[in-house]
């Protein structure tokens, strides 16, 4: 009998230990590295740092980037986020920023930047697919992600560039399909099968 109430205080005791991990996991959930690299969601728009293109004011932008090492030529802004990845936040108006670019220049080093799975866990499917081998990029409304593919795309694979731009100005997804490089997303396959199933406009 004494061992029977000692299994079931063991197991209660469990419980409470896996519910409380749960729980305070859930309520104090951890940084991914998407976010912790600067990536967000803005007002339904992709955003780095907080800055969204188009949205973002010039004036807001210095105090934002006050932690970093700042080179500013006209109407850009250069930071290093890392020994191999840098960002430039440009435009061509004195009012807003126009275009943010990341580049990652170690893309075989998958643990200093963000896989493309990370991308699309954070931002879903993409609206198009540009192949121009090896270049294959992830095309949304007002972003891209760009990959070096040589065979599959995989979720580990590693992102070279991304852009974000003013949608206004330009909404590569209402352009639409082109025979010759714009093709729907196919999840993680192979280069051949994207460049066999080219869509029609």
């Amino acid at each position: 009998m004494r061992f029977i109430y000692l299994v079931a205080s063991i197991a209660m005791l469990l419980s409470f230990v896996v519910g409380g991990t749960y729980l305070y996991v859930s309520s104090n959930p951890s940084p991914n590295r998407l976010e912790a690299f600067g990536f967000d969601v803005c007002n339904r728009n992709p955003c780095f740092l907080g800055i969204t293109p188009g949205r973002t004011l010039w004036n807001k932008v210095s105090p934002i980037l006050q932690r970093f090492n700042v080179q500013r030529n006209q109407l850009a802004f250069h930071i290093n986020l890392n020994e191999s990845v840098s960002a430039q936040i440009a435009g061509n108006s004195a009012l807003y920023v126009q275009l943010i670019t990341i580049t990652n220049y170690a893309a075989s080093r998958l643990e200093n930047f963000p896989s493309v799975g990370e991308f699309l866990q954070k931002y879903g499917r993409p609206c198009l697919v540009e192949i121009n081998q090896p270049i294959m990029r992830l095309i949304y409304p007002s972003m891209s992600v760009t990959m070096n593919i040589h065979h599959h795309l995989t979720p580990f694979s590693p992102v070279v560039q991304v852009i974000q731009l003013n949608s206004a100005d330009l909404n590569p997804c209402l352009v639409g399909q082109t025979p010759d490089h714009n093709l729907k997303w196919l999840g993680f396959a192979s280069m051949n099968r994207y460049t066999s199933s080219v869509i029609n406009p």
